[in-house]
């Protein structure tokens, strides 16, 4: 991964709002999805959960790292979504999770 290797081993990096519409967040809008959060640091991980959790938002333990390219995949997705259904933002939420996860 590029940000790895340029920031080092020493630092602690997690990726998160992935597929969220921007300009709904920059407006002050709702936002009506949840927020993934990866990190190979599951306490870093934990702590960007709730920061977000912080906002009125649902973030979730989505994985390692890696996983965030999956989460990225989704953007041409959800942009054709907006297109097709002319949706202002359209988003993922998973449904059937406990209020906490098992492993962060």
């Amino acid at each position: 991964m590029e940000a790895r290797q340029l920031l080092g081993d020493g630092v602690r990096l997690v990726t998160a709002f992935h597929n969220v519409a921007a300009h709904r967040l920059a407006e002050g809008h709702g936002v009506d999805c949840d927020v993934l959060v990866f990190s190979d640091d599951v306490e870093a991980r934990g702590a960007v959960v709730e920061l977000i959790s912080g906002m009125g938002l649902r973030g979730l333990a989505a994985g390692s790292l890696a996983n965030s390219a999956a989460a990225e995949a989704l953007t041409s997705i959800l942009i054709f979504f907006n297109k097709t259904y002319k949706a202002d933002g359209a988003g993922v939420r998973f449904t059937g999770l406990t209020t906490a996860p098992a492993v962060g």
